[in-house]
């Protein structure tokens, strides 16, 4: 018995040191994993740095002092620099409305939560923009550390600090890594709400001053209470206070699934996004954490609040064609403006101007959206172009996509043949014969049949403000082994043909006896909109002048074309304000006067009942007397209704949701391309689609899809 019990005992205390060096190692674990999400926090700054010294590089925003801490020069894409422009320009904005408006006030303060390499205090100084006013930032101690070598070994920035760069850091040694007279940097966790007060109290903040607290993309990579927790703090401690908030929202449908994924793939997910997914789940969070207002917008409505002329400059700085990634990156960016105390009664971020439209109401049963059955290379793509050259034969081609592994512009030609034998469809690339001017692909032309087994294929561009000018007859022929061969032959067009252009749209459509392609709007090389029309006489090959009267659409680009009987029908596009439309034209020719003479063509404006909400890059078809619209970008609303249909007869509108529970993630359906099944003209075929999401890569639909339209009887 005492054999056992001692054995007993000592058992218990193997387990108690088998216990400790288990938690010893699990906090080890833990250690090391906070180390890790801590170091791709911090990556995002380096990244964020690189970005910010490429647009003031190319001179979106003045700022003389990032490329200092950048490092090396780095040329990012035009849609990155275009974001880190309005996310500078919006906090920016904020920052000299606060100082503004506390002019009259002797000393006043900024705090920067998670700095990084935030440049602001060497512009703003430089300027001659903070006198009375102190400005503190807090990061990570490693990040805090690497910014004051950066600071010491840079003449440009030390000469701009008040005093020169402490011997002594003895004050709080553990925690502070600069400090001068208006500059003052303390790296530590901002989640140690009682040390970061001591302390920034010990480095002389005073809580009793105005002060503006300013947090870009920090708080989102914090645990949500934790945030919340700090957001308390902040109203607690400042009774005059601003805070400007600059994150993410809207995770719910495809852009925000690829934004959550990016970050999440970093290894610095977004902790709040779920919590606080909308601008309103942010307001409310403010005011419910102490705050007395809280006024929010996302970077939509702040970027076309911009003065004309400045959105102007913005665009001549560098070719730019990636306008849904930019409206969709903007949707999901959103700066907030909380405030209390004195600072409550002043205007920090301008009014909005109202985005003009009316919330369709109707929403009706889920269309139901599945992907298609397809063998083969699909070759995913955007900005293509497709038509049905024959019952179960799908021509695709141009536009932007991966083939052979490799992503670019694509020059081979896609064909989608039906499979007698099996449920699907079969993909192919076909051997391209050119005849005239090599084609080498385009991104945003126009494929439009002429009769079976024949197209026209006219416009698109090699690269922003690189239009392509020759027009191509498109053939199928028979070629070899059951596989056909496509040839691309250059037109030898007559009389004065229209400037080239992409992104515009085209329809066969038969006048007065004789087959017109019609070409209506796009962008070239000189405009950002064309509001023109121009008409292709197929029998001759010629340009053809015609007489057009009623009021004429507005110039827009990635809008559609459809025929409905004599009738061109377009509907939305992106105009040159940069705002989606939502109005519906249509084109009708009267009788011609003579057998020698073409009639003319009237344009008319369809009245729309609900108003349609506005939208750009979608697909339309006409069924009957429904003009069908399939996706596409819109900004007056987080999340634009998939599908919508117009009676072309009454006018009247309806939206439809969509179920697309067959899918892992949600599709895009932007920059896609969609044909009518020739067998079943309730069920469309969605081809390709997706876009260079910001700073997150590009990302395609993987696989063609099919739309049933199967409620449009219900309506």
């Amino acid at each position: 018995m005492v054999k056992l019990h001692k054995k007993r005992k000592m058992s218990k205390a193997a387990n108690k040191i088998i216990s400790d060096t288990k938690q010893s190692g699990s906090r080890k674990d833990c250690r090391t994993k906070r180390r890790a999400a801590e170091a791709a926090v911090q990556g995002t700054n380096d990244s964020s740095v690189l970005s910010k010294a490429s647009m003031a590089a190319l001179g979106y925003f003045p700022d003389n002092f990032v490329q200092y801490f950048a490092g090396k020069a780095c040329r990012r894409a035009p849609l990155i620099n275009r974001g880190y422009y309005v996310r500078s320009k919006a906090v920016d904005t904020v920052i000299r409305s606060f100082l503004a408006i506390t002019e009259d006030k002797s000393l006043r303060q900024v705090l920067s939560l998670g700095a990084g390499f935030d440049s602001t205090y060497f512009r703003l100084k430089a300027e001659g923009l903070l006198n009375g006013v102190t400005m503190f930032e807090v990061d990570f101690p490693a990040v805090v550390r690497r910014k004051v070598k950066l600071v010491a070994s840079s003449v440009e920035l030390s000469c701009c600090l008040s005093s020169a760069l402490p011997n002594d850091l003895s004050l709080t040694q553990r925690f502070v890594c600069l400090q001068t007279m208006d500059y003052k940097l303390l790296g530590m966790d901002l989640c140690q709400l009682q040390d970061l007060e001591k302390l920034l109290s010990e480095l002389g903040l005073d809580f009793s001053l105005p002060t503006l607290v300013l947090s870009e993309c920090v708080l989102t990579y914090v645990a949500a209470d934790s945030s919340s927790q700090l957001i308390a703090w902040t109203a607690r401690v400042f009774p005059n206070a601003v805070f400007c908030l600059y994150e993410q929202i809207q995770p719910g449908d495809a852009f925000g699934a690829i934004m959550e994924a990016h970050f999440v793939q970093l290894g610095s997910p977004l902790r709040t996004l779920h919590h606080f997914p909308s601008k309103e789940a942010q307001r409310m969070r403010f005011l419910e954490q102490g705050w007395q207002r809280a006024e929010c917008m996302d970077m939509n409505q702040f970027y076309l609040n911009l003065p004309f002329d400045e959105r102007q400059r913005v665009d001549r700085l560098e070719p730019f064609d990636e306008y849904e990634e930019w409206h969709l990156k903007c949707l999901h960016y959103f700066i907030l403006v909380a405030s209390k105390g004195d600072l409550c009664q002043e205007e920090i971020l301008p009014i909005p101007t109202a985005l003009q439209y009316s919330e369709n109401g109707c929403r009706f049963a889920a269309q139901i959206l599945r992907p298609c059955s397809v063998r083969g290379e699909a070759c995913p793509s955007l900005g293509h172009a497709s038509c049905c050259l024959a019952p179960g034969l799908v021509l695709t081609l141009g536009g932007f996509g991966v083939h052979a592994n490799r992503h670019g512009r694509l020059t081979v030609v896609r064909l989608l043949k039906r499979d007698e034998c099996k449920a699907g469809w079969e993909a192919l690339v076909v051997e391209v014969n050119t005849i005239g001017r090599s084609w080498g692909g385009s991104m945003f032309p126009s494929l439009t049949p002429v009769r079976r087994g024949e197209a026209l294929l006219f416009g698109g561009r090699h690269a922003p403000g690189r239009p392509r000018e020759a027009v191509y007859h498109v053939s199928l022929e028979p070629g070899s082994s059951l596989v056909p061969q496509v040839t691309l032959k250059e037109l030898m067009l007559s009389g004065p043909k229209p400037e080239p252009r992409w992104r515009h749209a085209a329809v066969m459509i038969n006048l007065w006896g004789l087959q017109f392609l019609i070409i209506h709007g796009g962008k070239c090389s000189t405009e950002t909109v064309l509001d023109d029309c121009h008409f292709l006489n197929i029998s001759s090959f010629s340009w053809t002048k015609m007489s057009v009267r009623g009021p004429k659409p507005q110039g827009r680009h990635s809008h559609t074309a459809s025929v409905w009987g004599a009738c061109m029908v377009i509907a939305g596009g992106l105009g040159a304000d940069d705002l989606p439309l939502a109005c519906v034209h249509c084109m009708s020719a009267s009788q011609s006067y003579g057998s020698a003479e073409l009639g003319e063509v009237t344009w008319s404006r369809l009245l729309l009942k609900p108003p349609l909400l506005p939208r750009y890059s979608h697909t339309a078809h006409v069924l009957g007397s429904r003009l069908v619209l399939i996706g596409g970008v819109g900004i007056h609303t987080p999340s634009l209704p998939p599908v919508a249909t117009i009676c072309l007869r009454s006018g009247n509108t309806f939206e439809f949701t969509l179920d697309t529970g067959t899918f892992v993630k949600p599709p895009m359906l932007h920059g896609h391309d969609s044909v009518l099944d020739d067998r079943d003209r309730s069920r469309i075929m969605i081809l390709g689609g997706g876009g260079n999401c910001f700073s997150f890569g590009t990302h395609f639909n993987p696989h063609a899809m099919l739309l049933e339209l199967t409620h449009l009887n219900d309506v």
